[in-house]
């Protein structure tokens, strides 16, 4: 049984983006730039799948669950926490901090949620959810077209003494993300994000570090999250594929069905007063003619 305790507003504005963080680390793990001209999306994404092992080898992975460790870096707090994702683009996140509770969040057949004691349940809407869908994609860049207008190389650079591969991600929704490439192994190394969330818009970065294959595709096992001028350090300590699952592992939250439901209401009332405004307008123009 998951126990919400009442968290304080900055440990809830430290802690969200973490989940986040983990789904972009994950989603980007493996993309690639060719090196020479700068290419386009397509071949971009063709490499990408190539280095991979192709795509039938990743759509082999029908679901996938990755336990980690969480340090905060302040005062030694620190976390646990496992995300589960199984096809069609199903995910929970659970992450468990000593003494503070459980954070949840989640996708289940579209509807992109959260669940904390201070901010209660969230449906998450616009740039949020687009990037909750796309942490939640297995297949990850493979279906960029369902998540991007455009992917492009753009530069080749030198951070911290290395050559990169600049590219941009314009989501369908939401701000411009940045990852820079390492052009020697083509893995994803740093990713700049701008993060919107129900409390506001955060700059994050994103480092990726300490790739191993699971499987024959690489994973980032460590990620440094910096935000809000601090430093939070996620440790990878499992992943497994294709393993058993709890039926109701991706169910909503009661809270959160009935968010789903008081929407659906709303929308349904919506389109009532649509339908009934041109019979009243009708009426009115009647009652005027002599």
């Amino acid at each position: 049984m998951m126990v919400r305790t009442k968290m304080n507003p900055r440990f809830l504005m430290m802690s969200a983006p973490l989940m986040i963080a983990l789904a972009v680390a994950v989603a980007f793990s493996s993309s690639l730039c060719f090196a020479g001209d700068l290419p386009g999306s397509e071949e971009i994404i063709a490499k990408m799948i190539e280095g991979e092992g192709g795509a039938a080898a990743k759509r082999k992975i029908k679901n996938r669950v990755i336990k980690m460790t969480i340090d905060f870096g302040m005062g030694g707090m620190t976390g646990k926490g496992v995300v589960h994702y199984v096809r069609p683009g199903n995910m929970h996140t659970a992450m468990e901090i000593q003494g503070l509770g459980t954070m949840e969040e989640g996708v289940t057949d579209g509807v992109a949620w959260a669940l904390a004691v201070m901010t209660g349940p969230q449906i998450k809407e616009g740039g949020e959810r687009s990037m909750a869908l796309l942490g939640a994609d297995l297949d990850g860049l493979l279906n960029w077209k369902s998540h991007f207008k455009k992917i492009e190389c753009v530069s080749k650079e030198t951070l911290d003494g290395k050559e990169y591969f600049k590219v941009e991600l314009t989501p369908h929704e939401g701000s411009v993300m940045t990852t820079y490439l390492d052009a020697t192994t083509y893995l994803a190394y740093r990713s700049d994000l701008k993060l919107s969330m129900a409390m506001g818009e955060f700059d994050m970065t994103i480092y990726s570090e300490d790739y191993r294959p699971v499987d024959g595709v690489q994973y980032a096992h460590k990620s440094r999250i910096e935000i809000m001028g601090s430093t939070r350090v996620v440790t990878v300590e499992s992943i497994e594929h294709n393993v058993e699952m709890p039926k109701d592992r991706f169910e909503l939250p009661d809270e959160i069905k009935a968010l789903v439901a008081k929407s659906k209401s709303e929308e349904s009332k919506e389109e009532k007063t649509k339908e009934d405004k041109p019979t009243e307008e009708k009426t009115k123009e009647e009652k005027g003619k002599p």
